[in-house]
């Protein structure tokens, strides 16, 4: 995934995480996120935008969505480590509201939704933070294989 290219992908996976109706597709978009994420890091890949709409996604009807959603939410978690709470703190339950609309259960507060997944923080923080790959450029920059 070139830089330059990584604004316009993410974005795009986030509006279907956000509006797309099937549930197998949310699932893959979530997936393709934390994949991202897990690649290239929280440097390329940005937590911010998703942060929010990850815990809400716990809450997901499809078992699949919230599958993903807890390991994206893990993975956000291995790389901000103690970052990741004060972060989403910043939002209000009147904007997650506002994400997600009156009927849905993610009203808890980020507590709650820290204590549910404080057993799998646990097994993180036992990990090494993970390093960012070095020097980030198009592929073009790369050195080309023999042929």
């Amino acid at each position: 995934m070139e830089l330059g290219l990584s604004e316009q992908v993410l974005g795009r996976m986030l509006h279907i995480i956000q509006t797309h109706k099937l549930p197998k597709v949310k699932a893959a978009a979530v997936e393709m996120y934390r994949l991202m994420m897990h690649k290239y890091g929280t440097h390329v890949v940005l937590p911010k935008p998703i942060a929010v709409h990850a815990f809400g996604l716990m809450d997901h009807k499809d078992g699949n969505v919230r599958k993903e959603a807890l390991k994206l939410c893990i993975e956000m978690y291995r790389w901000l480590r103690e970052h990741l709470k004060p972060m989403l703190e910043k939002y209000k339950p009147e904007v997650v509201q506002n994400v997600y609309g009156e009927e849905t259960s993610v009203n808890k507060t980020i507590t709650v939704l820290f204590k549910k997944l404080e057993p799998y923080f646990e097994r993180v923080d036992a990990e090494p933070i993970p390093e960012v790959l070095p020097n980030l450029k198009s592929p073009s920059s790369h050195p080309q294989r023999p042929r």
